[in-house]
């Protein structure tokens, strides 16, 4: 229940104690009087009542004032706590919205070190395939190189050959053409025409040697139509004995084992 204010009460309390005054000074005053001599008063009748006054309201301002107290330290207390319950939930809101703008720089944090690292491996990977790549490309050019280079050398190598074998069968052919001349020579030295030569016979004769130059055996592989002419070819190649062949056994198995020689009569 709310007290009523002290100034609302003070206007009947001081009402109160003035009657009280009066009425104590009327009383006095009607008891005590002058000495004179008794005259028989002469009393008019008077009714009198007493009024009953308002009972004065005890109001107890100390422990009013110590309630009153006591409610505003209560109610600023309970201020405080709440101004505290806010500025708690505040620090509480602030500190998990922070985590959580923590939280979130985190994730993307992460997330953009796992982009950067895929970024890496896919740099690598590129970098490693071009370079396997570009050693390819060096590989084949190398190879490629090689393979001209070793051409290069081939050819050269079969000119050199080539030289090699024209010059050699240049010797080769010089000294086959010296050594047939003289057999030619030795033949023809011991050649005698026979009488039914005439100009246009032509006889080939087929020879086989062996090394050193001794005649294994004559044959006519080409007739010259007369067989006198043939049969005197025979025997001159029978008659010049040993016949004069290289030395070099490989050019005497190639050419001069078995070899072919024309008579004809112009050539007495």
């Amino acid at each position: 229940m709310s007290q009523r204010p002290l100034r609302d009460l003070a206007g009947p309390f001081f009402k109160a104690a003035l009657l009280h005054v009066l009425v104590v000074v009327l009383l006095i005053y009607s008891w005590v009087g002058p000495e004179e001599p008794p005259v028989k008063p002469k009393f008019n009748s008077i009714k009198a009542s007493l009024v009953a006054l308002p009972k004065p309201i005890a109001v107890p301002v100390k422990q009013e004032t110590n309630q009153k107290k006591k409610q505003e330290t209560k109610q600023r207390k309970k201020r405080e706590q709440e101004k505290q319950k806010k500025l708690r939930e505040k620090k509480r809101q602030q500190k998990l919205a922070k985590a959580k703008k923590e939280k979130v720089r985190l994730k993307a944090e992460k997330q953009r070190r796992l982009k950067e690292q895929e970024k890496k491996k896919q740099r690598d990977k590129e970098r490693k395939e071009k370079y396997k790549a570009d050693q390819k490309d060096e590989l084949k050019r190398m190879r490629k190189k090689e393979a001209e280079r070793l051409l290069e050398l081939e050819k050269l190598r079969e000119q050199e050959t080539q030289r090699l074998e024209s010059l050699e069968h240049s010797e080769e052919q010089k000294i086959i053409g010296q050594y047939i001349a003289a057999i030619q020579q030795q033949v023809q030295r011991t050649w005698s025409r026979p009488p039914s030569a005439r100009k246009g016979m032509q006889s080939v004769l087929k020879i086989t040697m062996i090394p050193g130059g001794e005649v294994l055996s004559v044959s006519v592989k080409e007739s010259s139509g007369n067989a006198a002419f043939d049969r005197s070819a025979e025997q001159a190649v029978y008659k010049a004995g040993i016949l004069p062949v290289p030395p070099d056994a490989a050019i005497f198995d190639r050419y001069f084992r078995i070899i072919e020689l024309i008579f004809r009569p112009e050539d007495l």
